[in-house]
């Protein structure tokens, strides 16, 4: 007569399962918890990015001229950018039309359509230009220099001389196009797409152009900024200055650029 097993008694298989389900379980939690901390340190690192690219640059708007008399209406802004930090920088610029919204954030306007890029018109419609503004070849007297270090004036233009001036826009300095849906106006989503879409009905079918400037501890650069108000596929069309207009510094982290700080630039 075989003896019985005892009420409350677990087979091996019993056992072998309750085990496995109980690894299986707390591999899960502990994933969980891995990624929540993996994810908890990414955004504070961003956030010391973002803080610290803000807190190493400073703009000083120098003068500014416009020229709204033909097509295109042209701007031209000479500013100084100084890197206040005490470590090697490299800073992404750009010239964005967004507005600062009560909350603090920035909300693109419906100017995103022409400036930086013609959004809407089959040829480039790049319409913002970078030149450096310094003493290049040392005999006191500043010029203004395009890429590969070419000197375009001898002596600073009126801003409407720029305007068609192929020589002078085909050598502004080299910048990086980015895609707008991974372009960031503050730490979260949505991207700069999105809000465009969203917020100013805008959509932006065309990458925005950003200049890279590396700065030593307190080294200055002047650049001047050129921009075109410009309708590519209207262009008898004289457009309106922007009424807000920022220089917008972004930090690259991750494959996506965040901007970190705005500047706002005079528009009137």
């Amino acid at each position: 007569m075989k003896p019985r097993a005892r009420r409350g008694q677990a087979t091996p298989i019993t056992v072998a399962i309750m085990v496995a389900a109980t690894l299986a379980l707390a591999l899960g939690i502990y994933a969980y918890f891995q990624g929540r901390a993996t994810q908890v340190e990414e955004d504070r690192l961003l956030s010391l990015e973002i803080a610290n690219t803000a807190s190493m640059i400073d703009v000083s708007p120098i003068s500014w001229t416009s020229d709204d008399q033909s097509s295109p209406t042209v701007i031209c802004y000479y500013v100084d950018v100084m890197n206040i930090g005490d470590q090697d920088k490299v800073f992404w610029i750009t010239v964005l039309p967004i507005a600062k919204q009560a909350s603090g954030y920035y909300m693109p306007t419906s100017n995103i359509s022409l400036v930086p890029v013609d959004q809407n018109t089959a040829s480039n419609g790049n319409n913002l230009y970078f030149y450096r503004f310094t003493d290049s070849n040392g005999n006191g007297e500043m010029e203004i220099v395009g890429q590969g270090g070419v000197i375009l004036y001898p002596v600073p233009p009126a801003c409407g001389d720029i305007r068609g001036n192929a020589t002078t826009l085909n050598n502004a300095l080299a910048m990086r196009w980015v895609d707008p849906d991974i372009i960031m106006l503050s730490k979260e989503p949505p991207s700069l797409a999105e809000l465009s879409s969203r917020v100013a009905g805008v959509t932006l079918a065309k990458n925005i152009p950003m200049l890279e400037l590396r700065l030593a501890p307190r080294e200055v650069r002047t650049l001047l900024i050129f921009i075109q108000v410009d309708d590519w596929d209207s262009p008898t069309d004289v457009n309106p200055i922007p009424e807000s207009l920022y220089l917008a510094v972004f930090t690259e982290f991750n494959g996506r650029m965040y901007m970190a700080i705005a500047f706002e630039l005079p528009t009137s």
